[in-house]
């Protein structure tokens, strides 16, 4: 593996910082901050803080309702799991991934979020319904922010 370095030009490259990614993903940094004053570069790459998750479930990407009326059907609330820009599908301008009323189950890619032009699948962290979509295509998102509500399948 290629150490993380500048390249010819200077500056990291793409499939540097995807390796940077995918190592801070699959460890316990929660952190990382890259700084490069030549060229005026600040990187900084976060987990969010994870609290309420169900077990088995990408933290980042789930919150879920307890409803203190059993009446109420409990949802799951998909969240941006980094800053971007909000796709409804795995590319600007493609299909929506998914739509209200669809089925999606766990694993399926119900959206993207473009950083750094790399595409980050969103996917569903279970069974069940989509409720609502709650951001639009193209927009801004922010860690955290709700983006799809599923309820889930009854088990």
């Amino acid at each position: 593996m290629s150490g993380f370095g500048p390249d010819a030009a200077g500056g990291i490259t793409i499939e540097q910082l995807r390796q940077l990614i995918r190592l801070v993903d699959s460890s316990d940094v929660t952190e990382v901050l890259i700084e490069d004053e030549s060229c005026g570069l600040r990187l900084a790459l976060r987990k969010p803080e994870v609290s309420g998750v169900l077990p088995g479930v990408a933290a980042p990407s789930l919150v879920t309702n307890e409803s203190a009326d059993e009446h109420e059907p409990r949802r799951v609330v998909v969240t941006a799991a980094l800053v971007g820009i909000f796709h409804t599908g795995s590319k600007p301008r493609g299909s929506p991934a998914v739509a209200v009323g669809d089925h999606v189950v766990p694993g399926q890619t119900i959206a993207s979020i473009e950083t750094l032009g790399l595409f980050n699948e969103v996917e569903a962290p279970c069974a069940g319904s989509v409720v609502s979509i709650e951001a639009q295509d193209g927009q801004a998102v922010e860690y955290g922010q709700p983006l799809i509500i599923i309820e889930p399948a009854p088990e």
